[in-house]
């Protein structure tokens, strides 16, 4: 089995000859340590939510309603740092708060997802972020009518 140790001295190795090269770009970065430090944000997914929350004004309590999550997931999220919601959560979140494209493609990054236009399911979520359709209900019955799968937990 191969140490730790000589992985990583791999990873760097490769980072610093494939990686930065191949995609036409070349950094001051020799291990993977200072690329890390060099490109890790430390806004976690509730920083970017709460600060959305109270960019819109609203309360945590209308927040999680709109969202039709349970105030306990909620609460989980905001108090756990490293806690990852899931697409779902993260997209009945970004409708409640009425975001566009642009913020829910931000708070979707955050959580480690993307909108794609590969599956079904995103581009009605695409459909209702450009026609500003935030209603839960009503992305839930245009999901449902393309047979994919429905956001929120309802209550």
């Amino acid at each position: 089995m191969i140490a730790y140790n000589d992985l990583r001295k791999q990873l760097d190795r490769y980072i610093k000859t494939h990686l930065f090269t191949s995609y036409g770009f070349v950094r001051d970065v020799s291990t993977i340590d200072e690329y890390l430090a060099a490109n890790h944000s430390e806004e976690t997914f509730s920083v970017m939510l709460n600060e959305y929350r109270k960019k819109q004004k609203i309360s945590p309590q209308e927040l999680y309603t709109r969202a039709c999550i349970d105030r306990r997931l909620y609460s989980k999220i905001i108090s756990k740092a490293d806690y990852r919601p899931s697409k779902n959560t993260v997209i009945a979140f970004g409708l409640a708060l009425h975001l566009g494209l642009s913020d829910m493609q931000n708070l979707l990054a955050k959580a480690g997802f993307a909108l794609s236009n590969s599956s079904v399911f995103d581009l009605v979520i695409l459909f209702c972020l450009e026609n500003q359709i935030y209603k839960i209900d009503e992305v839930n019955e245009l999901l449902y009518g393309q047979g994919q799968g429905l956001i929120g937990q309802g209550f």
